[in-house]
C-alpha cells in the first residue's frame, strides 16, 4: 500500500494582546485670524501722521479727511526770521494763525510796551484760497547765535493750552521774565557749547484742534507795542495752543534765527476760482484706517510720540531746506510719502 502523505500543521502563535487606547480628544484646527487688526500701525498713512507730529520741518502732512464730506487741501504756513535782543531776554509765542503766527517781546524787567509780531510768510496767498483750516502739525525752531565762549543762556519751552484772549493779555502785557519762566508746562534748557538749539512740536489739546477754524484773520492786535483785543472778528479765545519759548540770560545783542511752520488741511468756500487750487485726491486718514475718529488716531499714535521738546546739536539741525522738505506734499500731490 502506498505511504500516506505526511501533513504538516503549523501553528500559529498567538499575537499578544494589546490594550485598546481610549480614543483622543478630536483638536480642533487652529484657523488663521485673517481679520485686519484694528488701530493704526498697518496704515502707512497714521505712521506719517506721527513722524510729522514728532518732526514737523523735516516729514510732510497728510489729510485727515474726517468730519468734512467735501474736498480738502494741504497747506503749510512758515516763518524765518533773526531777532537781535536788546535784553538778556527774548520771549517768543508761536500760534497757527496766518496774522499773528509769530508774537514776540523783549525785556529786562517786563514786556509792556515791547509787543510785536510777525505774520506767516504766505499768509496773503493762503488767505486768498482758502476759508477754513485745521492744524495737522507745526513747530518752531530756536537757535540762538552765540559763540562757544560767550556767557550761556536758559532756554524754557512749552506748549501753552488755550485760553481765553483777556488772559493772554492779562498775564503777558505786563509779564516778567520770571513770571513767565515759573509758567507749569515749560521746561528749561541750557545753551552750550554742545547745544545748537531746541525744537519745540505742537500738540492738540482736546476736541476743538480736530475741527475746522478761521485762521486767517487777527484775534489780537498790537498798537505801540501793546497787545490789546482785537477790533475785527469774534474769537473768543486763542484758537489753539500756543507754543511758547523763553530765552533769559542771554548777552546783550544776541543773534536768534527763528523759523517755525503749521501744517493744515483747509476748505474753501467763497474764494474765487482764481485762487483756488484743485483739491487733494490722495487717500486720507479717514479712508485708510479702521479708526472712527481723528481725535482716536491721535491717541493711537499719542504713546509712540517723542518728548515736545528736543535738543538740537550740531551744524545738521541748521538745514535751510527743512520748510521745503516739510512742504514736499504740497507740490506733489499724488505721491505717498512712506516712513523710513
Amino acid at each position: 500500500m502506498p505511504s500516506k502523505p505526511k501533513v504538516t500543521v503549523v501553528v500559529k502563535a498567538p499575537r499578544p494582546s494589546r490594550k485598546r487606547q481610549p480614543p483622543r480628544p478630536k483638536q480642533k484646527k487652529k484657523r488663521k485670524n485673517t481679520r485686519r487688526r484694528r488701530g493704526s500701525r498697518r496704515s502707512p498713512l497714521a505712521l506719517q501722521y506721527a513722524k510729522c507730529l514728532a518732526s514737523p520741518f523735516d516729514n510732510p502732512p497728510v489729510r485727515a479727511g474726517y468730519d468734512t464730506f467735501i474736498p480738502t487741501a494741504l497747506s503749510s504756513s512758515y516763518t524765518r526770521n533773526t531777532f537781535t535782543t536788546t535784553s538778556p531776554s527774548l520771549l517768543l509765542i508761536c500760534m497757527p494763525n496766518l496774522v499773528h503766527q509769530l508774537v514776540y517781546a523783549t525785556g529786562a524787567a517786563g514786556f509792556a510796551g515791547t509787543w510785536n509780531f510777525a505774520s506767516a510768510a504766505n499768509a496773503t496767498p493762503l488767505a486768498a484760497q482758502y476759508d477754513e483750516m485745521r492744524v495737522l502739525a507745526g513747530g518752531i525752531r530756536v537757535h540762538p547765535l552765540l559763540a562757544a565762549t560767550a556767557t550761556p543762556g536758559i532756554i524754557s519751552s512749552g506748549l501753552m493750552p488755550r485760553c481765553s484772549i483777556a488772559e493772554f493779555i492779562g498775564f503777558f502785557q505786563s509779564g516778567t521774565p520770571t513770571a513767565v519762566t515759573q509758567l507749569p508746562y515749560l521746561q528749561a534748557h541750557a545753551k552750550t557749547a554742545d547745544t545748537d538749539g531746541i525744537e519745540l512740536s505742537w500738540r492738540p489739546q482736546d476736541n476743538a484742534d480736530f475741527e475746522m477754524h478761521e485762521l486767517d484773520s487777527q484775534w489780537i492786535s498790537i498798537t505801540a507795542g501793546a497787545l490789546s483785543g482785537a477790533s475785527t472778528g469774534s474769537h473768543p479765545d486763542t484758537q489753539s495752543p500756543c507754543l511758547v519759548i523763553m530765552l533769559t540770560g542771554f548777552p546783550t545783542g544776541t543773534s536768534v534765527f527763528v523759523e517755525s511752520i503749521f501744517h493744515l488741511e483747509c476748505t474753501t468756500s467763497v474764494e474765487t476760482i482764481a485762487s483756488v487750487v484743485s483739491p487733494d485726491t490722495a487717500q486720507t486718514l479717514a479712508d485708510q484706517t479702521s479708526l472712527p475718529t481723528f481725535q482716536s488716531v491721535f491717541r493711537s499714535v499719542a504713546s509712540s510720540l517723542p518728548s515736545m521738546t528736543t535738543v538740537l546739536s550740531g551744524v545738521g539741525s541748521m538745514a535751510s531746506l527743512a520748510v521745503t522738505r516739510a512742504m514736499s506734499a504740497n507740490t506733489n500731490r499724488n505721491t505717498v510719502w512712506l516712513p523710513d
